[in-house]
């Protein structure tokens, strides 16, 4: 689950967000980042984005799990 979702989605999604961010708006991306505010923010947005790694990791590993059990049960036939 942590491959699958946390450090494939949540973190590349995270790193090509905050890339995009840095090259469209330089100077704004630097003034909110080095302020307590934005740092506080930048928190937030880890937390969020590899939770949301985590949500889709467990839908992956689920999805997977009942593909291979189906798969598992038509090798009976």
């Amino acid at each position: 689950m942590l491959n699958y979702g946390v450090l494939r989605e949540g973190l590349i999604f995270f790193i090509v967000i905050k890339i995009a961010q840095l090259l469209f708006d330089y100077k704004s991306f630097f003034e909110l980042y080095t302020s307590f505010g934005g740092l506080l923010f930048l928190l937030f947005e880890i937390i969020f984005w590899l939770g949301g790694g985590l949500v889709i990791g467990w839908f992956k590993y689920n999805s997977y799990e009942t593909e291979y059990e189906m798969l598992k049960s038509m090798e009976h036939f």
